[in-house]
């Protein structure tokens, strides 16, 4: 005989019911509320299956989530850090399988790689002629410019080599130049092609100091805007119309300095390039570089992203303009506090856009518009950039910082921050003077995330991360060991 039920359970039971019959009779409009908040963020789906009559309220409820989303992404500016390399790859993306292939079968910089997948891929869409419809009146090109600094042995013509083969032959690459004339008849032919150019400062110290380069400079930057330029002889005057141009240069750190010309900066040659530091971490050194197994890993994952039709114009609407202009803002507050002008930092952080588009189809996304996630994830990478940008201009001397420079961004409680030296050693303009506290949690993610990659965590590798003194992060590697869930991945120094 089956058991009479409880009293309560008889009062939850009808209380169920009466619930059920409310929501019955709950006005349409609330039912539909209900459900654009729960699909809002799945962007693909509503994009594509929402009626016309409700894309408009899918939009202004998505636009709310996407600023939610930047201030989400760039929160740890606000604790005086920066995005880390691992904040900037999604999981199982051909980014990621590349930074972990070099990540485990070298000690190369992973900075290398990592750019150069990007430009691959923007470089691919651009010779396509792909671009990206701003607004009524303006049109963004895939066409990145970007300078990679490391130092003098840093692996980066092994590396090009490696990811060029794991690639194909799918990309139009720019041949070198060593005139103006063959430069513009270069880009007569292959106009949206991709520059990648090792010992790129020969490059840039031609530009300014070879009179076969003369008038190059000025040609680079009406490429940048993507405005006609023209080369006259005797024969007569010949032009380009829109044209773009994917740019990669690696060159080593201490050339910039006397490469890039103060007119350089001045005039703003220097501003249209994004610049990214790439320095060996922690990992311990490996001999020997084996790339055998790059290609077999990367070339179906490559294939099957090129042979996925790109959309020649990618749109974006509130969701993403919201998104940029809320993210935008934390950066540039970021690159008031370094010293930077807004010159610098707004066209670093206008990155956001292009890189947007290249997280849009790295992570497997079809249609046509550009999501909120990828303008959050394409500023954590311009935020990152700011960093190293702020770096760069340090080594010129030309920071500016206010008297203050605390914001909104980045105040912290000065009672309980460790020493400004012990945070910054090498570099002051790296960030604002963390807490102990914000030391063991930066500490405690870069466990995580070596664990994730099999490699134990040493004050070595993990200093190359968190920048304060050994002896302050023994101590915090000491207290993370005592949770019997981290010990199995730290190794403490000997005493």
């Amino acid at each position: 005989m089956a058991a009479k039920p409880s009293t309560n359970a008889v009062k939850n039971e009808n209380e169920h019911a009466s619930d059920i019959e409310k929501a019955s009779m709950a006005p349409q409009e609330m039912w539909e509320e209900a459900w654009i908040s729960a699909l809002a963020p799945n962007e693909a789906f509503w994009r594509k299956h929402a009626r016309s009559t409700s894309k408009p309220k899918f939009i202004t409820e998505q636009a709310d989530n996407g600023i939610s989303l930047a201030k989400e992404f760039l929160s740890m500016l606000g604790q005086g850090s920066w995005p880390t390399l691992d904040d900037c790859i999604p999981e199982g993306t051909i980014l990621d399988v590349v930074d972990r292939f070099f990540y485990d079968a070298t000690d190369l910089p992973r900075e290398i790689p990592f750019y150069t997948v990007i430009h691959y891929v923007t470089s691919l869409m651009l010779q396509q002629g792909v671009y990206i419809q701003k607004s009524k009146t303006q049109v963004i090109y895939p066409d990145l410019w970007t300078v990679i600094l490391a130092n003098s042995g840093g692996g980066k013509s092994m590396t090009l080599n490696a990811i060029a083969k794991a690639m194909g032959g799918t990309v139009n690459m720019f041949p070198h130049a060593d005139s103006f004339p063959k430069f513009f008849e270069n880009l007569q032919a292959n106009n949206k092609s991709f520059y990648l150019k090792d010992e790129f400062a020969k490059f840039i110290r031609a530009i300014s100091k070879d009179s076969k380069m003369e008038g190059l400079q000025g040609c680079l930057l009406e490429v940048y805007s993507n405005a006609k330029v023209s080369y006259s002889t005797k024969a007569g005057t010949e032009s380009i119309e829109n044209p773009s141009l994917s740019i990669l240069g690696l060159t080593q750190i201490a050339n910039i300095t006397s490469t890039i010309t103060k007119s350089m900066i001045d005039d703003g040659f220097a501003q249209r390039f994004g610049y990214a530091f790439a320095e060996k971490d922690g990992r311990p050194r490996v001999i020997d570089y084996v790339f055998d197994d790059l290609e077999e890993q990367v070339a179906p994952l490559w294939k099957k992203l090129t042979a996925t039709p790109f959309h020649a114009v990618y749109s974006l609407d509130d969701v993403v303009s919201k998104t940029f202009a809320a993210g935008g803002n934390i950066i540039m507050d970021q690159g008031d506090a370094t010293g930077m002008t807004e010159q610098f930092s707004r066209r670093v952080v206008f990155r956001a856009f292009k890189y947007a588009l290249a997280y849009h189809v790295l992570t497997g996304k079809t249609d046509d518009h550009l999501h909120a996630e990828d303008m959050a994830q394409g500023l954590r990478l311009c935020a990152r950039e700011l960093r190293d940008t702020s770096r760069l201009l340090d080594m010129f001397g030309i920071l500016t910082p206010p008297a203050s420079t605390a914001s909104p961004a980045s105040a912290m409680d000065s009672t309980n921050s460790i020493s400004p030296v012990l945070i910054n050693k090498k570099s002051p303009t790296k960030g604002q003077p963390l807490t102990y506290e914000q030391c063991v949690e930066k500490c405690k993610k870069k466990v995580l995330d070596f664990a994730a990659k099999g490699t134990k965590a040493t004050t070595s590798n993990i200093g190359a991360y968190v920048k304060i003194e050994v002896s302050v992060l023994a101590k915090i590697l000491t207290e993370l060991s005592q949770d019997p869930a981290l010990a199995p991945n730290i190794v403490l120094p000997k005493v």
